[in-house]
This record gives C-alpha cells, sequence and structure tokens, in this order.
C-alpha cells in the first residue's frame, strides 16, 4: 500500500526547521568526540605517570567543556585534577579542584562521586597536618555515605576517622569507629582492611596503656599480614611488638620480634628500616647490658642517619646514645650528646610548628582564592550557556510555529477524513442491509421452489420422477437453511462449520423425533475451522444425502442407531468421517442412483477424494482442501 506524501508547502519549512536543529546538533559532535579523545588521552598519562602532560592536556580539555557547557565532563576534569595535584604534593590547590568537582557532582545528584570528593578533601587535610578540619571533613562524608550503600567506602571512612580521633589523643571515641569499620570490613571479605583497623585499635590500646590488648590486636594484625604477604607491612608489626615488649622489660619476649623484623629489613634494603632495627637491637643490649654492642648498633644507625637525614630517627638514637653514655659514666659525651638531642628535638617541633601554621594561613587564602575561582567560572558558563539558550531559543520558536501550522492542517485533515469515515461507515450499514434483504428473499425463493416442486411430486406417478424430486427439494431445503444462517454472517469466506452443522443436524433431530424415530447423531468438529459459503453448501448436500441413506436404509434391523461426524483440519486439508452402525450394504446391495451421482458431482465441486467401506455399518469419507481468502487490493 502507497502512503501518499503532502506537497504542502508547510512540510517543506517542517523539514527546513529540523534540518537546522540537527545541523546545531551535529557541529557540537566533533568537539564531544574531541573533547572524548582528550580525556582518554589524560587517563593514559597518569597511568605513565606522565603528571605534567596530564595537567596541560586537562587545561586544553577544560577549555572545551566549559564551551559545550557539558557538566559531566568538567566535573570528570576537576576531579583528575585534583587527583594529579594530589600526587605532586600540591594539597591546596588539590583541595580546590577537588571542590570544584564535588559542587558539579552535586549538581548531576550523583551522590557516590560526592563522597568520593569529600572524602578526597579530606585526604589533602590529613596529609597538610590539618588534623581537626581533616576530622570535620570526614565525618561530614561520611553522614552523606550513609545514605548510600557501599559499605567499602563506609569501612574506609571509619577507619580514617577512628586514626584522627587517635591523633586527637581520644582514644575511646576512636574505638567506637574502628570497631565500625571491622564489622563492615570483615561483613565485606576485605583482609587488609581488617589487618590495619588491628593495627589501629593495638595503637588505642597501647596510648591507654593496656599493654595486653595491644599486644593481642598486634598478634592479630601480624596474623593477618602474613595472609596477604605485604613484608613492608609484616615487618612493621614485628616491630611493634618487639618496642612493646622492650618498653615492658620483656627482653626475652622483645628479642624473637625484633629478629624477625630485621631479617625482612634487610631483604627490603631500605635505609630508614635499617636504621629503625638497629636502633632497636642497641636498645635491647643496653637493657642486657651488653654496652659494647649497643655501642656498634647506635654508631652502625648514626652513619645511615647522616646519609638520609631524617630527624625523628635521628633524636630516638640520640636519646639512646645519652643514656648509654651516663650508664658507662661518660657524662662529658652524654652532656655533649644531649644538648645534640635537645637541639634536634626543638627544631623537629619548630619546623611542625611553622608548617602548622603556614598550613593553616595557606588554608583559608586558597578558600577565598577558590571562591573566587568558582564565582568567575560560573560567570563564565552563564555566559556560554546564555548564548547557547538564545540560538536554541530562535530554533526552538521555529520549530514551534512550524509544528502548530502541522497541528492545524492534521486537525483540519482528521475531520475530513472522521466525515468521510462516517459516510463510509452509514454505506457500508446500507449495503449489509440490503445483503440481509437479499439473502431473506433468496431463503423465500427456495423455500417457494420447494413447495411447487412438492406440489409436483404428489402429482407425479413415476416413481423415479418422484424420486428425484425429493432429492431436489432436500437440496433446496438445505440451501434455504444455509441462506438463512447467513443472515449474521458478515464474511462469506468465513463461515463457523461447527455452528452451521450443529443447526443442520438440529433439524435432522427434530425429523426424527416428529416420525417417532429414536436415533442418535454426536458431532466431533472443533470450532475454529471455517470454510467459504460454497465449500459449506456441497459439504452440506453431501452429508444430508448421507444422513437420507442411514435412516432410509441402515437401520431396519438395529436396536439402538447411532450416527457418527468427525471433522479434523490438518494443515490446508479438511477430512469428514461419518459412521454408522446399521446393516450396511453388500457388493450385490450396491446400485447407483441419483443420490450417488449427486454425493459424486458435489465432491467434484469441492475437489475432494471419498471414499466408502461397509465393515458393521456404512462408513464414508471425504476429504478436500479449503479455499483460502482472497488477498484485496487496497484502493
Amino acid at each position: 500500500m502507497k502512503i501518499p506524501v503532502p506537497k504542502h508547502p508547510f512540510f517543506r519549512y517542517l523539514v527546513l526547521a529540523l534540518a537546522l536543529v540537527i545541523s546545531s546538533a551535529w557541529q557540537q559532535l566533533p568537539d564531544r568526540s574531541q573533547l572524548d579523545s582528550l580525556l582518554e588521552k589524560v587517563r593514559r598519562q597518569i597511568d605513565v605517570y606522565a603528571l605534567d602532560s596530564a595537567s596541560r592536556t586537562l587545561d586544553q580539555a577544560l577549555d572545551q567543556a566549559l564551551y559545550l557547557g557539558d557538566s559531566n565532563r568538567i566535573r570528570r576534569i576537576y576531579g583528575d585534577r585534583g587527583y594529579i595535584l594530589n600526587l605532586t604534593g600540591e594539597y591546596e590547590a588539590s583541595i580546590a579542584a577537588y571542590k570544584l568537582a564535588y559542587a558539579y557532582a552535586e549538581g548531576l545528584r550523583d551522590s557516590s562521586l560526592m563522597v568520593a570528593f569529600s572524602r578526597s578533601i579530606g585526604l589533602n587535610f590529613q596529609r597538610m597536618g590539618l588534623h581537626a578540619v581533616a576530622l570535620d571533613q570526614y565525618l561530614a562524608t561520611l553522614e552523606l555515605a550513609k545514605s548510600g550503600s557501599d559499605k567499602k567506602v563506609l569501612a574506609n571512612l571509619n577507619n580514617s576517622i577512628g586514626v584522627l580521633y587517635q591523633q586527637n589523643n581520644a582514644p575511646d571515641v576512636s574505638m567506637n569507629y574502628l570497631r565500625e569499620a571491622l564489622a563492615l570490613y570483615n561483613d565485606i571479605g576485605d583482609e587488609t582492611g581488617v589487618a590495619y583497623v588491628y593495627n589501629n585499635m593495638a595503637i588505642n590500646f597501647q596510648q591507654k596503656s593496656e599493654f595486653d590488648s595491644c599486644i593481642y590486636y598486634n598478634e592479630l594484625a601480624l596474623e593477618q599480614k602474613k595472609t596477604l604477604g605485604d613484608l613492608r607491612d609484616i615487618s612493621s608489626t614485628f616491630n611493634n611488638l618487639g618496642e612493646i615488649f622492650l618498653d615492658l622489660a620483656l627482653l626475652d619476649s622483645a628479642y624473637p620480634y625484633l629478629q624477625e623484623a630485621y631479617s625482612i629489613h634487610r631483604q627490603l634494603n631500605e635505609p630508614e628500616s635499617m636504621v629503625i632495627s638497629y636502633n632497636n637491637f642497641a636498645a635491647y643490649w643496653l637493657k642486657k647490658g651488653n654496652y659494647s654492642l649497643s655501642g656498634e648498633y647506635l654508631d652502625s644507625a648514626a652513619q645511615i642517619i647522616r646519609e638520609i637525614q631524617t630527624k625523628e630517627l635521628a633524636i630516638k638514637n640520640a636519646a639512646l646514645k645519652v643514656q648509654l653514655y651516663e650508664i658507662t659514666h661518660r657524662y662529658d659525651r652524654a652532656l655533649q650528646t644531649y644538648k645534640i638531642w635537645d637541639s634536634l628535638k626543638t627544631d623537629l617541633f619548630m619546623t611542625e610548628k611553622i608548617q602548622v601554621q603556614e598550613l593553616g594561613n595557606l588554608y583559608l587564602l586558597r578558600e577565598k582564592e577558590f571562591e573566587k575561582e568558582q564565582v568567575a567560572q560560573q560567570a563564565n558558563l552563564f555566559e556560554i550557556k546564555s548564548a547557547q539558550f538564545q540560538t536554541t531559543s530562535v530554533l526552538l520558536g521555529l520549530v514551534g510555529l512550524l509544528l502548530t501550522l502541522f497541528s492545524v492542517i492534521t486537525y483540519r485533515n482528521l475531520n475530513t477524513q472522521k466525515q468521510q469515515s462516517k459516510l463510509i461507515q452509514e454505506q457500508n450499514s446500507v449495503i449489509k442491509a440490503q445483503q440481509v434483504e437479499i439473502r431473506h428473499r433468496t431463503s423465500n425463493s427456495l423455500a417457494k421452489i420447494q413447495t411447487v416442486i412438492n406440489t409436483i411430486r404428489r402429482k407425479a406417478t413415476d416413481s423415479g420422477t418422484k424420486s428425484e424430486l425429493i432429492q431436489a427439494g432436500r437440496i433446496l431445503q438445505t440451501a434455504a437453511s444455509l441462506e438463512r444462517y447467513l443472515y449474521d454472517v458478515e464474511d462469506e469466506f468465513e463461515v463457523s462449520l461447527a455452528e452451521y452443522l450443529n443447526g443442520l443436524l438440529d433439524h435432522h433431530r427434530e425429523l426424527f423425533r416428529l416420525e417417532k424415530r429414536d436415533i442418535q447423531i454426536t458431532l466431533d468438529c472443533p470450532k475454529g475451522i471455517v470454510l467459504s459459503v460454497n465449500q459449506i453448501l456441497s459439504l452440506a448436500i453431501i452429508l444430508d444425502e448421507w444422513l437420507r441413506n442411514s435412516t432410509k436404509y441402515a437401520f431396519a434391523n438395529t436396536q439402538n442407531p447411532q450416527i457418527s461426524i468427525q471433522l479434523r483440519k490438518e494443515n490446508e486439508a479438511l477430512t469428514l468421517h461419518y459412521r454408522d452402525n446399521g446393516s450396511g450394504v453388500t457388493v450385490n446391495q450396491h446400485r447407483r442412483g441419483t443420490g450417488t451421482e449427486l454425493i459424486e458431482k458435489f465432491a467434484r465441486d469441492l475437489n475432494a477424494a471419498v471414499t466408502t467401506k461397509s465393515d458393521e455399518g456404512m462408513y464414508h469419507c471425504l476429504r478436500f482442501n479449503l479455499l483460502t481468502k482472497p488477498i484485496q487490493t487496497p484502493v
């Protein structure tokens, strides 16, 4: 069926407007594709730690993302920038970038990314030494994360908050968060997280001088770390246990742990690790009274300290030397070493204090810079979006006008179509009424012809003529009953076979009742079978003839006469099985008559194959192909 194409000038304008909108969108596609390529390039540069190149690429990507007004990609760019700045140790700048990323994630209502960026901000504060600010940030992040279902994020946040409370000398509060973190890590099966929580719990108990619990949790952490296989983590826990036993003067218990830590430190061959082991062995032999061996370890540690310049380890080394010199009565060297120790400690304290003050000031300055930067970014973004909005508004206005015209024309067309449909329905109703009237008249005409035939049959004297007239009357009766049935049938190619045959057989049953003959007729016909009028008429005449033969000849000596009719559809073929339990016919009794000729004639009309057998009654089989409904060519 061909669909007519409207030739109204309006449709040309509509196509033109749509083409302008598509063209405008298409012009932005290359920029968006180029932006995605830049972001992929950034990812590769970060993977190979080319951080300077990644930062320059991000600047190019940000310009394009701001022009396109793509909030999702802008969020990603600021997140990547915050990560790069964190890796390079520029924590203040990293915080500013992460705050911008957080603002865009909040605008996109992406709570999981909001949690990630907020946690990264807290981590930067922690790296800067602003533990109080970091703690506030982590607590706010934890409340935000509770609305989600990521247990690992919740566990990491609880662990970080526990560590910060530990650093602020609040071990009891710290333990509450660490227990929550431990439960979450166990729930998700994170063995690394479990090991770190055990380690942090041990530090809390050490702060509280509850050494039994401290040793217990260190042992748990050690077993967990042995399973994971990280040598640095394992050596750290061995060293912690050795130092605890040294502080408790349990020297025999301390030595195996110190020896295990030293073995791993030698494998790692890291200077700071070797200094830690040498200092601990010096403390061990000092407590054991082997002063010369203790001095050798202290000198070995001091030699490495001079190369790596680590003040924390130098302070411990100096403190142990002071103890050694005092015990061995070398007071002049003890005093000289004490002055070195005091100078180192004062220098470290002042450095840390200055750093904290500088970081605090930098943080406040950076906060103001961040606010200015955010305002500038928003203003720039607003200008870009305003320009895009004006262009889009003009195009949308044009499309809206054309759509309004289209709606008016469509409404008029629909009204015209509705009126034509109503007219067609009225004409169809008239045609249907005329069809019913024609069928009614045809049925009446057939009944009148049947009456004339019956009148002629009664006056006829020849038995052969009477028989022929009887056959003609029965055929007319069958045709008339079909016409009456067709009153309510709309499609002459889809006449329900089961419904029609039930009506036909009910007519025969009524005749048997009037003739006081007890003949049982059963019909087995699926409801879904439909035939054309021509086929159903031929089938009905053949079936009527078989019924007449059975009632006339078959049941003279049968006590319980029965007739069964079964129809089956296979693919596009229909098979009728007719059987009675009468006396049947022998070869001598069989003769060709008018009925047989009628059956053959209408079987030929159906192009059907007919099989007849006499075996404990008569059996007839009729098989023919169903006519398919012709396909109507649409006008």
